[in-house]
């Protein structure tokens, strides 16, 4: 969980990223092309929510 959390941080804050130097689409977030930036910055702060529920989920092992 904590893997697939940072995954999709990064392909959300890249994405916003992208939007404001100028940058071509990101094939995986073409979706979402109508509410970039902040479609880009709600999937990267959702993945670092998935990546510490991970986190959190794997230290009471």
């Amino acid at each position: 969980m904590r893997t697939m959390g940072v995954i999709v941080a990064a392909v959300g804050f890249i994405s916003a990223a992208y939007h404001y130097t100028g940058g071509e689409n990101i094939e995986l977030m073409e979706w979402s092309e109508g509410g970039r930036p902040l479609t880009g910055l709600g999937v990267g702060v959702a993945g670092l929510l998935a990546a510490a529920a991970g986190a959190a989920l794997s230290r009471d092992r």
